[in-house]
């Protein structure tokens, strides 16, 4: 079961029958976006006190993930400023990559550098807790 679940993000365009890209640019997509599940756990572990806290991260995170679909409908220009949430900037480089737009490179690349900075004051707020 965890070897479908892990090629499900790959598989995924496939099965819906969304014009499919290059096995390579797919793998690199869905690498992407794979810090945010340490990122979600690190939130999680820093920021909520109790379980009832840890529910409403999750519950938000939930309505956080809303901002990819959301964004489809923004117009264009106005899409940009959804980057704060760098998934978001993920799936805007696999949409210009499906419409063939060399501007994929700068949104991955934007995306990528903001889940790293984020994954790195994550951790070093855990420490900073966890030591205390």
């Amino acid at each position: 079961m965890v070897f479908g679940v892990g090629l499900f993000p790959l598989l995924e365009p496939l099965l819906v029958g969304v014009e499919p890209l290059g096995w390579g640019m797919r793998l690199l997509l869905v690498l992407g976006v794979a810090p945010v599940a340490p990122i979600t756990t690190l939130l999680l572990a820093t920021f909520a006190a109790n379980k009832v806290q840890g529910l409403a991260f999750t519950k938000f995170g939930g309505v956080a993930g809303l901002t990819i679909l959301i964004g489809w409908f923004v117009p264009l220009p106005w899409q940009w400023a959804l980057g704060v949430f760098p998934p978001f900037l993920i799936a805007k480089a696999y949409w210009l990559a499906l419409a063939g737009d060399l501007l994929w490179i700068a949104a991955y690349a934007l995306g990528v550098l903001l889940e790293l900075l984020a994954l790195s004051w994550l951790l070093r707020r855990f420490r900073e807790n966890a030591a205390r």
